[in-house]
């Protein structure tokens, strides 16, 4: 029977393990129930892996964090820097009274998953955000006595009724208030929607998207703006926003990643307006140093990432190192179409520091080939060495199966696995869509999947899924000593909301 909100208590099913001293992956867990009272119902589990292909916690049936008596959902957390973690998630009320109402929850849990905030009233929750309004999409920034969080704000009622903005608080490592009230990242008049946020020199970059009152059909720009532990906002007193790109096309998705000196290098997309590329969309890239200015201004030789007119760019990933920027896209072809619509590929792109592009004389996209697929949904990460993994799903044109390719990329854009084309690294008939990828300790690549049974492939609710892990080393090779068998990690009813994957040192 699970508990009301009002008592603020969380069953939590704990056990007592020894934990391995390399690095491990938190899988957070949104479960969908389908059958009896709850149905309908989200609560948050938990499965851990280890870098070396073990599975820590969670085996067969995920670790139950959260159970209250209503919805929760897309969790992120941070490590605790002490073994354990803390975990934000959204909250949908299903009482008449407020029902659909969205609030946020923050909590501290040891390696175990023991709670540490459990005060004298046996509460071991701290709301970040309750009112009538929507608050949602928590992200949370580790301190060095705890976290800040950010997050959205959509207003149900009153004068700014759909409007967006973004919030930030912070709470010490007892889970006490630091600030008095939150602070405003952003509230114009507009909408603002939360996009990323990067280290810079003991505070944090913060980057979101500007919208007009119908959303991105209309106005699409991108900021960034700085967070100080005091809660102070802005690059400078002169200077609370930096445009990243505010110009009257259409700019969003953005990404963003350190550059290890306090500043980020940003790619997004660009959907022309009322041009001769109208409705066309671009892949363009940027630098922002640790003082708020933009570093890639040349207009000769602005920093495309990809502007073909032969294909659509767009929803970039990159990764940097200290000799440049690799970023990876989907691309859309204009001309080329199967009886299940356009035909999409992945792309890639390396910039120098100066943002001028390498690969292919800088006249070109590399593509990343699969065999007798389309690719989608890219994922890029550094290799340690200068090149870059870039893993994604692949889609069978004819059959509608999906499964999890990679491949690696040199640093000179050389294509080095299985003669060219990406290789799979999940074994098995079932469809594979990728969740997270990690390069660990030793270079190798640990790869997360999701695998849904294949009877329910065209089925439109919650679908009996299957985490599956496995890990290849730099030459393409699996590497746990299993062959060809998928490492399962656990099992869990998924339903609308996505998993993510804590990386714990």
């Amino acid at each position: 029977m699970k508990l009301s909100i009002s008592f603020g208590l969380m069953i939590l099913s704990c056990a007592t393990i020894v934990r391995a001293q390399s690095p491990s992956y938190s899988l957070l867990l949104p479960v969908y129930t389908d059958a009896g009272e709850y149905t309908g119902d989200y609560d948050i589990g938990r499965a851990i892996l280890s870098a070396d292909g073990r599975v820590i916690d969670g085996a067969l049936a995920p670790e139950m964090l959260a159970t209250l008596a209503i919805k929760e959902y897309a969790p992120h957390a941070v490590p605790d820097g002490e073994g354990g973690l803390y975990v934000a998630y959204t909250i949908e009320h299903v009482d008449s009274a407020n029902k659909g109402d969205t609030d946020l929850l923050l909590r501290r849990i040891d390696a175990d998953g023991n709670d540490l905030w459990i005060d004298s009233l046996e509460k071991n929750v701290r709301f970040i955000a309750e009112s009538a309004h929507l608050e949602r999409t928590p992200h949370l920034i580790r301190t060095d006595d705890g976290v800040m969080v950010l997050y959205e704000i959509e207003y149900r009622t009153g004068q700014y009724a759909g409007d967006v903005d973004i919030a930030a608080t912070r709470f010490n490592s007892d889970g006490e208030p630091v600030w008095e009230e939150p602070v405003w990242i952003a509230n114009s008049e507009m909408r603002e929607r939360f996009a990323g946020s990067f280290p810079s020199d003991g505070k944090a970059g913060v980057l979101f998207v500007r919208e007009g009152p119908n959303g991105g059909t209309e106005v699409s720009d991108i900021y960034t703006t700085l967070l100080r532990e005091d809660g102070s906002v802005g690059w400078s007193p002169e200077m609370r926003d930096l445009a990243i790109a505010a110009s009257g096309h259409l700019e969003r998705n953005p990404a963003s990643v350190t550059d290890g000196n306090g500043g980020a290098y940003i790619a997004y997309e660009i959907e022309y307006v009322g041009s001769r590329k109208n409705g066309d969309v671009d892949v363009i890239a940027q630098h922002v140093s640790v003082d708020g200015v933009r570093r890639w201004t040349d207009t000769e030789n602005p920093p495309f990432v990809a502007t073909s007119s032969g294909a659509k760019e767009w929803r970039p990933v990159l990764t940097a190192d200290s000799s440049g920027v690799t970023v990876a896209f989907e691309m859309t072809s204009s001309s080329v179409t199967s009886d299940s619509g356009a035909i999409t590929f992945v792309g890639a792109q390396r910039l120098d520091l100066l943002g001028r592009p390498l690969w292919n004389d800088g006249l070109r996209s590399t593509v990343i080939p699969v065999l007798n697929r389309t690719a989608a949904r890219p994922i890029v990460r550094g290799d340690g060495v200068g090149g870059c993994y870039i893993i994604f799903d692949g889609r069978d044109t004819i059959t509608g199966d999906v499964d999890v390719f990679a491949q690696r990329v040199t640093p000179e854009g050389a294509l080095t696995w299985n003669r060219n084309h990406a290789i799979p690294v999940f074994f098995g008939p079932m469809p594979e869509s990728l969740i997270d990828a990690i390069v660990d300790p030793r270079g190798g690549l640990v790869v997360i999947a999701a695998e849904s049974d294949d009877y329910r492939v065209k089925n439109g609710g919650p679908r009996d899924t299957t985490f599956i892990a496995h890990r290849l080393d730099a030459n393409g090779l699996h590497s746990w000593g299993i062959g060809e068998h998928n490492l399962l990690v656990t099992r869990a009813k998924m339903g609308d909301h996505a998993p993510v994957v804590i990386s714990s040192p």
